[in-house]
């Protein structure tokens, strides 16, 4: 088995990242956001958090150098380890719909998983799941094409959010 050294600046980044998304948690009223300046460095925390997982993937991807990137072993055991936390967490948000007396039939339970469950940070459940089976290609792309790669990334990138906007996609 190989072993992979820690890059000890990413995981600070990350726990930075980790406390200002508990911070963001908390009741602020949008003039205390503008006052303590949230927009540019605590809301900043969720995409920072994504780049360094995308940081921290290049580095174990380039460590790994002949490992299929969409070799099942890897595409499950990522899949795996994001999403047995959320199922438990998943778990205690039915239960606790269950106490708050909300009335869900099991057909919604199921959309609302899908979905990546109830309330804030719901989104980051299927984004984690995007990433585990997008980011090789993007990898991929920019490792063999370099400028082009990232150029194309770019513009398809560009065009995904004008057919959003264009074809009026709601948010989730």
């Amino acid at each position: 088995m190989r072993s992979f050294t820690r890059n000890r600046m990413a995981d600070t980044i990350k726990g930075i990242c980790i406390l200002f998304i508990l911070i963001t948690h908390f009741t602020w009223s949008d003039g205390e956001r503008l006052q303590f300046l949230f927009p540019f460095y605590i809301d900043l925390a969720v995409p920072m958090f994504m780049f360094i997982s995308g940081y921290v993937n290049c580095t174990s991807f380039d460590q790994q150098q002949n490992t299929d990137l969409y070799s099942s072993h890897r595409m499950i055991k990522s899949a795996i380890r994001f999403t047995i936390p959320f199922t438990i967490v998943f778990i205690i948000e039915v239960c606790m719909c269950f106490v708050a007396n909300k009335k869900y039939d099991l057909l919604d339970f199921l959309l609302i998983y899908m979905g990546g469950g109830i309330g804030q940070g719901s989104y980051y459940y299927p984004i984690m799941m995007q990433f585990i089976f997008v980011f090789p290609v993007i990898y991929n792309l920019i490792k063999h094409k370099g400028g082009r790669g990232l150029c194309l990334v770019g513009v398809a990138t560009f065009f995904y959010e004008i057919l959003k906007t264009a074809w009026e996609m709601n948010a989730e």
